[in-house]
């Protein structure tokens, strides 16, 4: 098999920018590429990987090989946390889905760390009147709660249990 080496060298020509892209082995190709079209591009396929890397997990996880779906939730909350602020929502998601893997093994240490990871990037949001993250916020106090009660630590469940229900009520 013979692998190829693509590069981009932008090339300015009447106001636009120009990209020659030179395969070894090959004749070089021009073609006019907006830079804002480019950089959507680069921007957003991170994102589509890491969303598919989700389903995958999801999907793998429902068949019960929970090894592999927790390999996957990590690898997609990475790319989640790295290409930033709009991927937050899917990135607490992924928190909380490992949280729960963490908690059907019954490591609570574990799983709680992870809630307390999702709300503290809940928090970090700019935009707290969204009903989807608060779902997510009244989740995350609802499984604390259930895990403090579990290990007995019963003032602790109380209190997020508290939170919940004001949240709820609110």
């Amino acid at each position: 098999m013979r692998a190829f080496i693509i590069r981009f060298a932008p090339e300015m020509n009447a106001g636009r920018d120009h990209f020659r892209e030179e395969k070894e082995g090959f004749i070089s190709m021009n073609s006019t590429i907006d830079m804002k079209t480019m950089e959507q591009a680069v921007y957003h396929a991170p994102l589509r990987l890491a969303r598919q890397i989700y389903e995958s997990a999801a999907y793998h996880l429902g068949e019960g090989h929970v090894g592999l779906a927790e390999s996957l939730f990590r690898r997609a909350l990475y790319m989640f946390e790295k290409y930033g602020e709009s991927a937050r929502y899917d990135a607490v998601v992924v928190m909380i889905n490992l949280g729960m893997i963490k908690e059907d093994r019954c490591e609570y240490e574990a799983a709680e760390q992870m809630y307390h990871r999702a709300i503290m990037a809940l928090d970090r949001s700019a935009n707290n009147d969204d009903v989807n993250l608060a779902r997510l916020r009244l989740q995350l106090w609802w499984r604390l709660g259930r895990i403090n009660r579990v290990q007995g630590r019963h003032d602790r469940a109380e209190a997020f249990d508290r939170l919940a229900s004001e949240m709820a009520l609110t």
